[in-house]
């Protein structure tokens, strides 16, 4: 089953993210680098869960680990990225006119945010690099689990940090639900997809904490958490965009904020 989601999401990403370039007018105030970003990052996200259910060496934990962590913040960061953008023009005019903030200044953001997030990851994996394990089942000595192990302290402060982002981006995309402004047209879309993922975090969360002393089911729980909240969350984020593309239908909006 995850190996399916994870084909059918590498797919709708890899579309998306060649219609930004084919069709680039159609995503203008979606802010297409950031398109790009998501894309990139659910794909990441989809190729660690398909190492997930393949056999397991060292080098593909460490993998699995980098993947499943930059996934996240590309994808999450550019959403909360856009809505920090939207919160920041109607909530801070100057002279009563909205302030601009240009795409290479949102690019920066998001670098920041990347560059965090990989010298963590680089700590974790020079302190307590991710190692293939094999756990045999005691009533069933022919039967075995490959997992990946690490220093789960990690796993808990990585949790954290970005349990405070996604709820900090909730807070945000609460404050600018009711704005209504033509150059923003996908209000609805990025919150739906905030929504989503603070969910599913919050679900898998839960899950994870009940389903610790299973490694079986740990294991298939980190897998469809690596697919299933992201394919849904693309297809709500692009849905409009790809209506509009593939219904004839001439772009929302002409130009580039």
């Amino acid at each position: 089953v995850t190996l399916i989601f994870a084909i059918i999401g590498i797919l709708f990403s890899s579309t998306v993210l060649i219609l930004v370039f084919v069709k680039n007018v159609y995503f203008l105030f979606s802010t297409p680098e950031l398109c790009v970003v998501i894309c990139i990052g659910s794909i990441l996200s989809y190729v660690a869960s398909i190492l997930m259910v393949l056999p397991l060496m060292s080098h593909s934990c460490t993998l699995v680990v980098w993947f499943m962590n930059l996934a996240y913040v590309l994808v999450f960061g550019s959403i909360f990225i856009r809505t920090w953008r939207i919160y920041k023009i109607f909530n801070h005019k100057i002279g009563g006119k909205l302030v601009n903030l240009p795409t290479s200044r949102l690019l920066t953001m998001m670098a920041a945010i990347v560059l965090f997030e990989s010298a963590y990851l680089s700590v974790w994996y020079l302190v307590s690099p991710p190692v293939q394990s094999v756990i045999k089942n005691p009533e069933q000595f022919d039967l075995s689990l490959e997992i990946c192990s690490t220093n789960e302290n990690f796993i808990y402060i990585s949790l954290a940090y970005k349990l405070v982002m996604i709820l900090f981006g909730t807070f945000l995309t609460i404050r600018v639900r009711n704005i209504k402004y033509e150059k923003f047209n996908d209000f609805k879309e990025v919150g739906f997809g905030t929504y989503v993922l603070l969910f599913s975090m919050l679900l898998l969360s839960i899950l994870a904490m009940n389903l610790n002393q299973y490694p079986d089911a740990m294991k298939l729980l980190v897998s469809i958490g690596g697919t299933v909240p992201y394919l849904i969350t693309t297809m709500i984020l692009f849905a409009n965009n790809l209506l509009h593309i593939f219904g004839s239908k001439e772009p929302p909006v002409k130009g580039k904020y």
